[in-house]
């Protein structure tokens, strides 16, 4: 974000504005829509709109039933292409259903296709549905075969009361 603000500030930009830029940008990030969202319903479910940048689709393991990646393709990565057009995605959560977004390390193998690494992450993530957030992650960081880096983040619903 400094880089992005430095360079809106053009070539004469002061380190002091650009830090007092960050600050001023800091402080509103909790009403601006960031690239990945969840909201709450009044209905209890969540809504969760995202954006690509060339991460894998997020993973969603319902309460009941075999979990699934979530449809749409990925926009190119960041600073690759500058007039792509990008897509914003929407999916609801319902009571008990987890999220999870990750980066390609945890799924992609030099010696397998990718898609089967999401289906091991699916069939696993199936498996510990009922774990709790932190015991759930930490066993899907095993199925990294640990050459790239990996990054994961999981949200769960609450149940109905």
């Amino acid at each position: 974000m400094p880089r992005a603000l430095a360079y809106a500030g053009g070539p004469g930009a002061r380190p002091d504005a650009v830090l007092a830029r960050l600050d001023h940008v800091s402080a509103g990030l909790d009403t601006a829509p960031p690239a990945t969202a969840l909201r709450r319903r009044p209905d209890g479910t969540w809504r969760l709109t995202w954006c690509s940048a060339g991460h894998p689709p997020p993973l969603v393991v319902p309460a009941v039933g075999d979990a699934g990646h979530l449809p749409g393709a990925a926009d190119p990565p960041l600073c690759v292409a500058s007039d792509f057009l990008r897509t914003t995605h929407a999916h609801v959560l319902g009571p008990g259903d987890t999220l999870l977004l990750y980066t390609d390390g945890l799924i992609e193998t030099p010696s397998a296709p990718i898609d089967e690494g999401q289906r091991r992450l699916a069939s696993e993530a199936v498996l510990c549905r009922r774990r709790s957030l932190p015991d759930l992650l930490r066993v899907l960081q095993g199925l990294s075969d640990h050459r790239d880096d990996t990054a994961m983040l999981a949200f769960r619903v609450d149940e109905a009361p």
